[in-house]
C-alpha cells in the first residue's frame, strides 16, 4: 500500500472522526493522530479495523511526550 494512503472499515473511521471532533485539542494533535494512523496502515498494510484503534490512540502518549517542546518552539 502506498504511503500517503490509508484504508479503514466504517465502524473505526466513525470512531476516529468522533476521537478528532472530541478528543482532539489543538492542530498539532490532530497531525500527531494522523501521523499514527498512517504509522498503523504502514505496519498492518491491510484495511484497519477496531482491533487497530488501541494502537491508534497511543497518539496521545507521543503528543503529551512531544508538547512541551512544541509549546516552547511557538513561544520562541
Amino acid at each position: 500500500m502506498e504511503k500517503n494512503i490509508i484504508c479503514m472499515d466504517m465502524p473505526l473511521l466513525m470512531r476516529i472522526l468522533e476521537e478528532a471532533r472530541e478528543g482532539v485539542e489543538s492542530d498539532a494533535e490532530l497531525h500527531f493522530l494522523v501521523d499514527q494512523i498512517l504509522q498503523e496502515q504502514q505496519v498492518k498494510e491491510a484495511p484497519l479495523t477496531m482491533d487497530d484503534y488501541a494502537n491508534i490512540t497511543q497518539y496521545k502518549v507521543r503528543f503529551q511526550y512531544f508538547a512541551d517542546d512544541i509549546v516552547e518552539t511557538k513561544e520562541d
